[in-house]
C-alpha cells in the first residue's frame, strides 16, 4: 500500500526530500514544512536552510501501475474502512449486552439464593418459636377494657370486661 502518513491517502505529485530522501504529497509536504518549521515529518531532522523538495516521477508512474484509478482506489479504501469501524462497533455492542445479561443472571442468582438463605432461617427460626411459645399466651386489655387472651396459634379468646 502506497499511502501517505499525513493525509492517509494515494500519494500524488510525489515529492522527495532531498535531504533524507522521504518522499510525499507534494501539497502535504509543502504544509507540513511550514508547520513543522522546516523538518522531516518522518525523521524531524531538521533542515536550518529549509529543505530541497524534488519531483520523483518514477514514484508516480509506480503508483499509476499500482492504482490506475486513484480517486476509485480510495473510495474503496474508505468503504472498507467505515465498514471495519461498522462491524468493531456491532462487536462491541454485542459484549456489552452480553455483559449485562451476565451481570443481571448472575445478581437474580445471588437475590435468589439470599431469599432461599432466609427462607430456610425463617423456617429455622419459626420451628424454635413454635415449639417453646406453643404453650404461651397473652392476655391484653383492648379500648373498651376487655381483655383477650391471644394464642401462638394465632386465635385469640375474648375474657370479661374488667372492672
Amino acid at each position: 500500500m502506497v499511502e501517505f502518513i499525513l493525509c492517509e491517502g494515494v500519494i500524488r505529485k510525489t515529492k522527495i526530500v532531498m535531504e533524507c530522501l522521504h518522499r510525499f504529497c507534494g501539497e502535504c509536504i509543502e504544509k507540513a514544512i511550514r508547520l513543522c518549521k522546516n523538518e522531516c515529518p518522518v525523521c524531524r531532522e531538521h533542515f536550518p536552510g529549509g529543505c530541497t523538495l524534488g519531483d520523483d516521477r518514477h514514484y508516480d508512474h509506480l503508483i499509476s501501475i499500482i492504482h490506475p484509478d486513484v480517486a476509485q482506489y480510495e473510495d474503496e479504501s474508505l468503504q472498507r474502512q467505515i465498514e471495519e469501524l461498522e462491524r468493531k462497533h456491532k462487536v462491541k455492542a454485542t459484549a456489552v449486552s452480553f455483559a449485562r445479561r451476565r451481570r443481571t443472571i448472575r445478581n437474580a442468582c445471588k437475590d435468589e439464593k439470599g431469599n432461599e438463605k432466609n427462607e430456610v432461617m425463617n423456617d429455622k427460626n419459626a420451628g424454635k418459636e413454635s415449639s417453646s411459645d406453643a404453650q404461651k399466651t397473652e392476655s391484653e386489655p383492648n379500648k373498651d377494657g376487655e381483655s383477650a387472651t391471644l394464642h401462638a396459634d394465632g386465635t385469640a379468646d375474648e375474657n370479661v370486661p374488667e372492672k
